[in-house]
């Protein structure tokens, strides 16, 4: 298997829509939209929706969503052995969760929120902030009847994949790091890990999503070096609104003074080896490997660059004002996000009951105008190109005996669809998308099928900590 996955030329071949693509693809793979009865243009209303909410960012945008998508997908079902553990309902939970861990990501992170008095720090009480917002942000995005992609399960279907995605989201909060690291080794030394269990799959879809988050160091090196420019370029940006509101500028966000060669060795050193070390422990697929190989080779590299200013590109200011205000007046109040709960109550829209589990909540204005970021092949650039993205609109199919002028890409595609008319992969999704996806996409057919899901699992209704 092919573990090359470039989420740039997938967004260039998508205009600008890698998450939806790759979404819709992965879902009809798995036969979920099929198994769950899923209603595939409220499913395809529902991603393009949750693309539109993703901010025109360098880093926390919906390039970045794709990205974790996929990597959780190779993390826990590149090996079918390794795949058989997982219920489908688990695996469905898996892939929506790691589409929406971001979605409507302000490009700052919770202590600056914190800090700040933002209104969400405000709302969720300074814990989790962000994490809370995502996962609040996303079942917002369901309530419409036209998104609403859980509209045909049951109560008790809702309910337990509702908890397995917060779980997910919320695990993504790097000030819990190390307690999901120390649990997992606390499980792995002491050979208690059962993937019978439900509470420890739980555990490992957290642990995957984990993973596929902070996986930039563990891809190939040029892929390596774009996220980690991108990174920096947030961090920067945050320095700069710290410095202008008179707070303590946070540790590697001074672009003045932040050496990125250094940081990135203190990110692999401290955080992502510690963290991929423990999932090889009690995971060892090719792809595991292939990551641990990744991660070594690409600390050697900023390692090899300490002193050599000129390998990293330049990177210039925004204008801070502008984006603090944005910052502030895309949100609203706690008073204006705690009448929008109120009101979705009173309407019928929500149970009040499941919907105070874990999350809260929370109103931003439309984004479906925004853009999403592509990548430039030359580093020093990698920072200035972006692409257009569509308001939600309906998918149209090409028509293959078009006799106007494609661009390569387009005719790439047309190709691909000609190959690819009778794959048993293309009838819901639509010929274009599985010959964008299938162009991309590392993981191939397999004998495999993925276990029936089980009838009552009480195990698997505490795993909300």
């Amino acid at each position: 298997m092919d573990f090359d996955f470039d989420v740039f030329r997938l967004g260039e071949l998508t205009n600008g829509q890698p998450l939806c693509f790759l979404s819709m693809h992965l879902l009809q793979y798995y036969g979920l939209i099929e198994y769950f009865n899923i209603d595939v243009e409220v499913a395809k209303s529902f991603f393009r929706e949750v693309e539109a909410n993703y901010r025109n960012l360098s880093y926390h945008n919906s390039f970045h969503a794709a990205d974790v998508l996929q990597t959780v997908n190779l993390l826990l079902l590149s090996d079918p052995q390794m795949a058989q553990n997982f219920t489908k309902l688990e695996i469905l939970a898996a892939c929506i969760a790691s589409a929406v861990h971001d979605v409507d990501h302000p490009g700052v992170n919770n202590n600056y929120l914190i800090q700040s008095s933002h209104p969400l720090a405000i709302l969720y009480n300074d814990f989790s902030v962000l994490e809370y917002h995502h996962a609040s942000k996303a079942f917002e995005i369901m309530q419409k009847p036209q998104t609403n992609i859980f509209a045909k399960f049951p109560v008790d279907q809702k309910r337990d994949i509702r908890k397995q995605m917060i779980n997910m989201v919320i695990a993504t909060d790097m000030s819990q790091h190390f307690m999901y690291i120390n649990k997992l080794k606390s499980k792995i030394s002491a050979a208690s890990l059962k993937l019978q269990d439900a509470p420890d799959r739980a555990l490992v879809l957290d642990m995957a999503i984990k993973c596929a988050d902070l996986n930039n160091p563990a891809k190939s090196l040029e892929s390596c070096k774009s996220w980690a420019f991108r990174i920096m370029e947030e961090f920067f940006q945050q320095g700069d609104r710290e410095r202008m509101n008179g707070l303590n500028v946070s540790m590697f966000m001074d672009r003045k003074e932040t050496n990125i060669p250094k940081c990135q060795i203190g990110f692999v050193d401290i955080l992502v080896a510690p963290l991929f070390e423990s999932w090889s422990q009690c995971i060892a697929t090719d792809f595991t490997r292939l990551c641990m190989n990744n991660i070594s080779l690409n600390r050697s590299y900023w390692e090899s660059i300490l002193d050599k200013p000129e390998a990293i590109p330049a990177f210039q200011p925004p204008n801070i004002q502008l984006l603090e205000q944005e910052l502030f007046e895309t949100v609203g109040s706690p008073a204006t996000l705690k009448k929008k709960l109120i009101s979705m109550q009173k309407n019928g829209d929500i149970i009040s009951d499941s919907f105070r589990l874990k999350s809260k909540a929370g109103s931003v204005g439309s984004k479906s105008t925004r853009t999403s970021p592509a990548s430039s092949r030359n580093s020093a650039h990698l920072l200035q190109k972006s692409y257009a993205k569509p308001p939600l609109r309906h998918e149209v199919k090409p028509s293959l005996g078009a006799t106007t002028t494609n661009s390569k890409a387009e005719n790439d595609i047309m190709k691909l669809e000609s190959q690819n008319s009778n794959s048993a992969i293309t009838p819901l999704m639509g010929r274009r998308t599985s010959a964008v996806v299938e162009m991309i996409n590392p993981i191939k057919p397999s004998p495999f099928n993925l276990p029936e899901l089980p009838k009552s699992d009480p195990a698997q209704n505490s795993n909300v900590e």
